[in-house]
């Protein structure tokens, strides 16, 4: 078990030990703070984070903590939160800590790719007339992007691979190229597809330093690890999808893509309950990011949210400190002003 951060002092340095006087009670134990809880192992349950039941209870005499043990999540459990004021609409505030907390941020589109995800297209309704063009056109994008970068491509079953295998050997494709079949209803990946964020903790990170041994209240020697960190360096973040405000249903294929993507990585996942699509925002990696009021703020996206928690859950999640609102984005296509 690598240090998390502390639900006291927010620093990275809590960790647990069995201590000496009775070897079946663990504790937690912060190096930063001091900060010590008791885990209550018998209070096992779903991690509201990756739905496992590997989620432990951390109880002190104030409040109750909840850390999952595989996704690294630690939130505080708040049996009587302060709901919105009924006109403001229903919000269910982010748990803590968030993303931003623990060190994540979205990265700009030209940083270095660790690869690209795509949907092959399928959809002839969304080409009328056009699909084979269409999926010739995008076979020879592909085996651009194969040149620089491996390529994760999501196709509906055998055949749909098949197609884009033979399509993408006739464009000559190299490179490292994998598929899943991982269904989609249409081929916007960039919408649809999870949003990673990295963590910038990770980034650049410092050599390891050697273990410590130290004491407790509690009874008994503690052994802290190295900083090997237990938060990990990338996470899926699972935003709502509904095509644009629900203009092309059905999307129920298309919004179950984040989770499969984050499954096959072995990567935590954090769902959001926001519709976002990745087109309609943009980040230079560096605190800001660029949207429009025509597409976030449009009714048929977030009725539930005001401006002020849409920019609450952009910040929390993505990690940006300002954002900036053009009042349109494109002009005449179909997702309302995309950025």
């Amino acid at each position: 078990m690598g240090l998390i951060i502390c639900p006291k002092c927010k620093q990275r340095g809590f960790t647990w030990y069995v201590g000496d006087a009775n070897q079946d009670a663990t504790h937690w134990y912060c190096h930063q703070c001091g900060y010590e809880a008791d885990e209550d192992e018998s209070q096992e349950c779903e991690c509201p984070q990756c739905r496992t039941r590997s989620s432990i209870l951390l109880v002190d005499t104030s409040q109750t903590y909840r850390y999952c043990h595989i996704c690294a999540v630690m939130s505080i459990d708040s049996p009587h939160p302060d709901p919105l004021p009924e006109e403001e609409g229903e919000f269910s505030a982010l748990p803590s800590p968030t993303p931003r907390e623990l060190g994540y941020r979205m990265p700009a589109e030209w940083e270095p790719h660790a690869g690209t995800w795509l949907s092959f297209p399928h959809n002839a309704d969304s080409w009328p007339g056009k699909l084979p063009q269409a999926q010739t056109a995008y076979a020879k994008m592909l085996a651009a992007l194969a040149e620089s970068e491996p390529l994760h491509i999501n196709v509906n079953d055998d055949a749909h691979e098949e197609l884009a295998r033979r399509l993408l050997d006739e464009v000559h494709a190299g490179g490292e190229i994998h598929f899943y079949h991982f269904p989609t209803n249409d081929a916007w990946c960039r919408d649809h597809g999870a949003i990673f964020v990295v963590n910038s903790a990770r980034e650049g990170e410092a050599p390891a330093e050697p273990n410590v041994e130290t004491t407790s209240q509690f009874g008994g020697s503690l052994t802290l690890p190295d900083r090997s960190l237990s938060i990990p360096d990338r996470l899926a973040l699972d935003w709502k999808y509904n095509a644009w405000g629900e203009k092309y249903p059905p999307f129920d294929l298309d919004n179950a893509i984040p989770k499969q993507m984050a499954n096959y990585l072995h990567a935590p996942s954090h769902s959001i309950d926001m519709v976002l699509e990745g087109g309609s925002i943009d980040v230079n990696g560096e605190g800001l990011l660029l949207t429009t009021e025509s597409c976030l703020l449009n009714k048929n996206r977030n009725p539930h949210l005001s401006r002020e928690q849409i920019e609450h859950n952009l910040r929390e999640t993505l990690g940006v400190e300002e954002i900036l609102w053009l009042g349109d984005g494109i002009v005449g296509d179909d997702t309302d002003g995309h950025i």
